[in-house]
């Protein structure tokens, strides 16, 4: 279940966050002190099952405390924290879920005070509610072309059967003539052989035509079941008490057990068309508990995901009983030296028994495995991790070698300790599924040097991750659009979504870009994937001797809708910049905010439509040519990451895509070329 969007209210400090949306990978939030951003961590964990919001959680800064007080308001009426989610196609695929709800592209979860669950669609409508009238009417469509198919297989009795025959004729009436007959052989009936006789009926679902043109061929076969008395009685029944949905499939079912798993009926009635049926009873009005909950509405729940909130980190162990290692009993930082000797491959309880020589090579062995798995996310490249057998091979122990010295984790540096903690902690969460990892103002004891190191550490990690933070260096000045406001205003607070009022609380992030890049010029663009593109292409049109970006371009990924406020801090800081823009809605409103913002000439602001006005809404994907758009790797790999493998020599780009960019890039030198007039003049 991955989560697009968040919504915290009545909580703490949270009178109401307004809509935070979520990074399929990292979402940040940056804020000034007592913003808020914990509360915020606080609320969501306070979403996972199990955990319980008290009355004292709920916010001073409404009428909602009060309302409690006097009775006026009730628990159960008072939202707390909200998600919007979709689900994963397997997710849906396990669910068995209606068509109807299959194509909803997000559904919300509400967790009001009283602790219980909402399921909602993304407009706010109850879900059950909105799905039971067409289900119903769904249901019955769906049964009854079953039963259409059901009613139109072919069914015919044996004719004869003489042990040890291996076929036999089947006819739809007595008296039928031999040329009209189905013919079974005994392959096909394995599981019935033995059992039919002259007279007895079969049904059949495959049928083949005899390669000769004589009788066609049964290619499966089973006993008579009444199938169609079974659908009708459970038609009949959902039609005359629809609020029975659910109780009248229970009974269909039970009828059922009487029909083999291979009998070829279970064509049409198999596992996939039960869990279909089923899916479709879970939300009819029977199924609805006392609390209003669906049993369709429950599956979901129950799949909500885990909100890991880690404020802090407890230290790596310095060692650990090898005996205790497999119990239940370790602390904190004891299940992450765990974790650690898990990665290495290392069995301690094994290796003890080995004998000296042995032993060490496998403790040697397992050192170097961790250490390489370690080295590839450290800040430290000297970095060499030891585990060793201790106190007379009664406990594992670790030690980290780097820089001529020689320790424990617990003597090590507050920044490296945290780091191997975070390590630990989410190579152990990784073993986890549907979870949403919150870090707090992490890697605070970290140079800026290791903390952009740990960057690229939490991108790989597969779950989303949201992290608050005060640190620049924590910021990837290549995906703004990942980043969230936090700030406190006299209403409680809140996500800022017009970043131009704020500007004290971005001065970091701005100090973080600047760092990050260099250059004469900045040509701001939409997003990182605009950027590869733009890069890749002016290489390959300078390879092709056509026009490119000159070498004093320096291309940047404006975040999507915030690129107008970082035009705006760059100009406010000297910067000479350029923007480039798609021709759609989208595009043209980046252009008029930017406009808006900053005081530069208008035709410093580049709209694809203006390049290529015989286009109708051009985009930058509308400058790749169909053939290459076609093209299979495209297909198979993905628009843009092919585009990204043009840098390691795979074939080049056609002239007609070539052509087009050379008129963008044209269109830039232009503008650059002008003011180099200017400042000549």
């Amino acid at each position: 279940m991955k989560v697009e969007a968040v919504r915290i209210e009545n909580f703490q400090c949270v009178r109401d966050s307004g809509i935070i949306a979520f990074d399929d990978h990292i979402t940040v939030l940056v804020g000034q002190n007592e913003s808020g951003k914990s509360a915020i961590f606080k609320a969501l964990s306070h979403f996972n099952r199990g955990e319980v919001f008290e009355d004292v959680d709920v916010s001073t800064l409404s009428s909602i405390r009060r309302q409690l007080d006097s009775g006026t308001l009730s628990r159960e009426n008072v939202e707390m924290v909200a998600i919007w989610f979709a689900l994963e196609d397997q997710e849906k695929r396990q669910l068995a879920l209606p068509r109807r709800l299959e194509e909803m592209p997000r559904l919300k979860i509400v967790k009001m005070l009283d602790n219980s669950y909402h399921v909602l669609t993304a407009d706010g409508a109850p879900l059950s509610k909105v799905l039971i009238n067409e289900t119903i009417g769904g249901l019955i469509t769906y049964l009854e072309d079953v039963q259409a198919k059901v009613r139109s297989i072919y069914c015919g009795r044996v004719k004869s059967k003489m042990s040890p025959d291996s076929s036999v004729f089947l006819e739809r009436h007595k008296g039928e003539g031999k040329k009209d007959n189905l013919l079974l052989h005994s392959r096909y009936a394995k599981g019935i052989w033995n059992k039919i006789r002259a007279g007895d009926w079969l049904q059949v679902t495959k049928i083949a035509p005899d390669p000769l043109g004589n009788n066609p061929i049964a290619l499966n076969a089973g006993l008579y079941f009444d199938l169609d008395v079974l659908l009708s009685k459970l038609i009949e029944a959902i039609k005359k008490q629809p609020k029975k949905a659910q109780t009248a499939f229970k009974k269909f079912k039970r009828g059922l057990n009487q029909l083999p798993e291979d009998h070829p009926l279970r064509d049409y009635i198999g596992s996939e068309a039960l869990a279909r049926l089923e899916a479709l009873c879970d939300i009819s009005p029977d199924s609805i508990s006392t609390r209003g909950v669906s049993l369709l509405e429950s599956k979901i729940i129950s799949r909500i995901p885990e909100f890991v909130y880690l404020p802090r980190l407890e230290g790596v162990a310095d060692s650990v009983s090898v005996h205790k290692l497999t119990t239940r009993e370790l602390t904190e930082s004891e299940r992450l030296l765990r974790t650690l000797v898990r990665v290495s491959g290392l069995r301690p309880e094994a290796t003890v028994k080995k004998e000296a020589v042995d032993r060490m090579k496998t403790l040697q062995e397992k050192s170097e495995i961790l250490t390489e798995y370690v080295r590839k996310s450290c800040f430290l490249s000297d970095i060499s991790i030891d585990l060793n057998l201790l106190n007379e091979d009664r406990d594992i122990g670790i030690a980290i070698s780097s820089a001529g010295s020689y320790d424990p984790p617990s003597r090590r540096s507050h920044g490296f300790e945290w780091y191997l903690a975070l390590f630990a902690k989410l190579t152990e969460l990784a073993e986890r599924r549907n979870i949403v990892v919150l870090l707090d103002d992490p890697a605070v004891h970290l140079h800026p040097i290791a903390q952009e190191k740990i960057l690229p550490f939490l991108e790989s990690q597969p779950f989303q991750i949201v992290l608050a933070t005060h640190l620049p260096f924590m910021v990837n000045p290549e995906h703004l659009e990942r980043i969230r406001v936090v700030k406190r205003t006299l209403t409680g607070s809140e996500v800022e979504q017009d970043w131009a009022k704020a500007q004290e609380t971005l001065k970091g992030v701005w100090g973080a870009l600047l760092t990050h890049y260099t250059g004469e010029v900045f040509l701001l663009v939409e997003g990182t994937n605009d950027r590869e593109c733009y890069s890749v292409l002016s290489e390959a049109c300078a390879r092709a001797g056509k026009q490119h970006l000159r070498a004093d371009v320096t291309i940047v990924p404006g975040g999507g809708n915030q690129l107008p406020d970082l035009a705006q801090a760059l100009h406010s800081r000297g910067i000479f910049l350029l923007i480039v823009v798609d021709g759609d809605t989208a595009g043209q409103n980046i252009k008029k905010r930017a406009l808006k913002l900053c005081p530069i000439d208008e035709t410093r602001i580049i709209a694809l439509n203006e390049i290529f006005p015989e286009q109708q809404n051009p985009t930058l994907t509308h400058l790749l040519s169909l053939e290459f758009r076609n093209r299979k790797t495209v297909r198979e790999q993905g628009l843009f990451q092919v585009i990204a493998s043009k840098q390691r020599g795979a074939k080049t780009f056609d002239d007609e895509t070539l052509k087009r960019f050379e008129k963008v890039f044209a269109s830039v030198n232009a503008v650059i070329a002008q003011r180099s007039a200017r400042n000549v003049a």
